[in-house]
């Protein structure tokens, strides 16, 4: 918590990363649907998702990026 200098943060974009079914095309799907200026979206890093998770991203960085989006990591 606070006490040690950490803050709460919610999300407003949860792809489903983690589910049986995910896929990388569905995940870029529903982020670019849900992404919304100053928005949160949780993605997982475990072995169990990077099937999905890392080619989903590396579709949709280099897209959003070049129509203007910016990510930061908190």
């Amino acid at each position: 918590g606070a006490r040690h200098g950490q803050q709460v943060v919610l999300w407003d974009c949860m792809p489903g990363d983690f589910l049986r079914r995910a896929t990388a095309d569905g995940i870029a799907a529903f982020v670019r649907r849900h992404l919304r200026p100053g928005g949160i979206v949780v993605l997982h890093d475990n072995p169990i998702v990077e099937g999905v998770t890392l080619p989903a991203l590396r579709r949709l960085l280099p897209e959003l990026t070049a129509d203007g989006w910016r990510f930061e990591t908190l």
